[in-house]
Parts: structure tokens; sequence; C-alpha cells
């Protein structure tokens, strides 16, 4: 009674909460479209307009919170006067009309609310713990989520999203909501390189490479509060951009990382160049679905942006556009760490077959201006070898000369080329 039993075959179904789901891979909606797999065991959960929400899910992860959207749960009881009371309602028979209640008052922090005695008190403390740690009956405590401002702290992509202003509830939610964005993301991105989303890559030479970095998303993202009251079709465009495989793009698998004597791959490689649109698909991966999904999200995000909505709720889906496209795959693929290193907070291409800019990363280059490590790099050794101007790539085509007329057995960093 209760349950469902998904059998072999394409299927779905819905799960609903009367709040919102308490697991924060479920990104606190309260219902589900549910199929199986892709792995064995787990299953995949999308809105129902198609936002994706995970492809990892277990099971046991469909409870319900026992407070609606945009509050988190209390435990204990309080009791009449231990609190700053700003009014008691009657004959409300669901926990969301109280809710509804209590955010129509600008000054009520928290409610109080018993189903079976139809009771909403609108409490104006910001309660955390209750003088009686134990619940009564059905009462149930919530609290809103803090109401943080988008002009008072703003992030960056390597940032767990948190506002030290912000409540530990809140500051959790974002900690695993970004983790799971980064684990679904890196995954597919091993089955792609490594054909093993388990694989240990620490301390192996590798690590994810941006094309355009972490540091110029947050810059971008950073930049709407201005943007909001105008025309925001530039933004839009790099958000289309940023989610567009690049269909001149070669991945090229860096060499082992020679500071690094020792490392011995955990799987062999058997691939050593590859169209990046082959890439992100090799081997079986879902990258190309993921990216459809992460755009969506990230539109979504920037069309409810637009709505005049108050500071705090600006302030949730600020977070959840940057999430989206700090980790957006298109604009990502394993490289050699030493180079990817050196980069740091700079555009990091692919280049095409020949070793030279696509298209568009010279959009990228134009809008972000960002051309560090300019350097002179020769085709062949000798004295009649052509140089041409080059920067680092983590899965650059060419190797540069830096001693004489003679290769630098000691050089790490692979390149692109700038110009012919």
């Amino acid at each position: 009674s209760g349950q469902h039993t998904l059998n072999i075959g394409p299927q779905s179904i819905t799960i609903s909460c009367p709040t919102k789901f308490y697991d924060p891979a479920l990104n606190a909606v309260d219902t589900v479209l549910v199929s199986c797999g892709p792995d064995k065991y787990r299953l995949t959960a999308t809105t129902l307009n198609g936002k994706m929400l995970g492809t990892n899910i277990r099971n046991d992860q469909f409870g319900c919170d026992p407070c609606p959207k945009s509050t988190s749960f209390v435990d204990g009881f309080l009791h009449y006067g231990d609190f700053n009371s700003m009014g008691t309602y009657f004959n409300i028979e669901r926990i969301g009309q109280c809710s509804a209640i209590c955010f129509d008052e600008p000054e009520c922090n928290s409610f109080q609310f018993s189903e079976s005695e139809q009771s909403c008190f609108l409490i104006n403390d910001i309660v955390s713990k209750p003088s009686d740690p134990t619940r009564y009956k059905d009462y149930t405590i919530c609290k809103k989520l803090s109401q943080c401002n988008i002009n008072s702290r703003l992030f960056g992509c390597g940032e767990n999203y948190v506002d030290r202003d912000c409540n530990d509830v809140e500051h959790a939610f974002y900690r695993q909501y970004n983790r799971h964005f980064e684990k679904d993301v890196k995954d597919q991105l091993k089955k792609a390189h490594f054909n093993r989303k388990n694989i240990k890559i620490e301390n192996s030479g590798y690590n994810v490479a941006h094309v355009v970095s972490r540091a110029n998303i947050a810059i971008e993202v950073n930049s709407l509060p201005r943007l909001m009251d105008g025309p925001m079709f530039d933004f839009e465009t790099f958000v289309d951009k940023l989610f567009e495989f690049d269909t001149e793009a070669e991945v090229r698998e860096p060499e082992a990382d020679p500071l690094k004597p020792t490392y011995k791959p955990a799987i062999s490689i058997n691939w050593k160049k590859m169209k990046y649109t082959e890439y992100v698909k090799n081997n079986g991966a879902t990258l190309e679905s993921l990216n459809t999904q992460m755009k969506a999200n990230a539109k979504e995000a920037l069309q409810i942006m637009r709505l005049g909505l108050k500071p705090w709720v600006f302030y949730i889906y600020y977070k959840e556009l940057l999430m989206n496209l700090c980790w957006a795959p298109a604009n990502l693929r394993y490289g050699k760490y030493t180079t990817n290193d050196l980069i740091a907070n700079y555009l990091d291409p692919m280049g095409n077959a020949d070793g030279f800019l696509t298209a568009q990363e010279n959009w990228f280059i134009r809008r972000e201006k960002d051309w560090k490590n300019e350097e002179w790099c020769k085709k062949n050794p000798g004295a009649d070898a052509v140089e041409y101007r080059c920067r680092p790539s983590s899965t650059g085509k060419h190797s540069r000369v830096r001693s004489g007329d003679k290769p630098n057995p000691d050089n790490k960093n692979k390149y692109i080329a700038c110009k012919a």
C-alpha cells in the first residue's frame, strides 16, 4: 500500500508532497516526475516542466518536509507567552495557508500550525530553539528562510553559494545543491574521457577544464542586478554560447604530467584526439541531454528573476542561475592539471583540428578580453621553424620551444595558436 514498483522498460510516475520534498537534491519542489535509470537501482527526477533535478536519486529520497517552500522546520513546541505573537488565525485547514498568511506580513518570521486544531500562530521571532524541545500533538513550527539581499553578497563558481547572513538550513541546502550539479556533470565527463564514472582523478594529472573560466562566468552573472531593468539580449547570447557545443573544437588527450613520474593511469585511454561533439557522447556519456536540461534550468531562473521579485526570492534564483552556468557541460572537458593551473581564471580554449582558436572561442575572447600568457611557439625545432603567437590550453595541440631551437623536455604545458 502506498508503494509503486517500476518494472523494466520506459515508464515514469509522478510523486507529490503536500509541502515540499525534504531532500536538497529535489530542490524543494512539491511534485516530481520519476523514471528508471540510467544507473541500476537509481532514478532520474525532473519537474513537471522537464527541469532536471538529478539522475542518481535513491528511492529513499522522496520524504516530505513538514514545512512549505521558503521555510524550514524547527523541532519542538512553543507555549503561548514564549514568543512575540503577531496574532492567531483559526479555521486554517492547511499549513500552506498558514505560511501564506505569514508571508503577507513582513514582520512575521516564524509560525506554528496545527492541522487538527486548524490554528495558525504568527510569530515575530526567528525561532531556532523552542522553549519545549518536544513536539506537542501535530503542532509544527516553521521559520522563513533568511531574506538575503542580492546586493549584499555575490558569489563565484568555486564557492558554496552561502551567505553568512543566511541561516544554517539554507547553507546546507545550497552546499548540497551545488555538489549535486557538480557531481552529475563530473560523472558524465569521467565517462566520456576515461570510460569510468568512479575513477579517482585526484593526483592524476587531470582536472576539469573550463573554456570560459568560472571567474568570468561569476562576473557575468553578478552584473545582472544592474541589467534587470533594461535589455538583456547580450547576456542571453552569452548563456546560449556557453551551452552551445563547439562544432569546430577538438579535444586532445594530454600525456601524463612529467612532474608526477609515478603517475600510472587507473585505466588505459584508447583515444588520442576527437571532435568535441563526439567527445561529449563518448562511451555513452549523456552530457548532451544534461546540457539541454541545465540550459533550460538557467533560462527558467533568468525568466523568473525578471519578474520584479522580493530580494530574497531573486537571490535564490540568482544562485540557481549561477550554479547551472558554472557547470554548463558544453563549456567543459577534462584537461591537463598543470596547464589548467597556469591558465587560472582566463580562457582555456580547445582549438580546432589545426590547433587554432575556433570561431566560438574567438567570440569569447572578444567578449571577455582576457588573453593571458601569450607567448611564442614554434611548429618544429630548427633554424627555419616558423614562430607564431600561442597561449596555454589544457588540451592543446602544440608544444612550445623555449630554449633556442631545441625542444625543452621540461615543458609541461600544451598550447593553442592565436593566429595563422
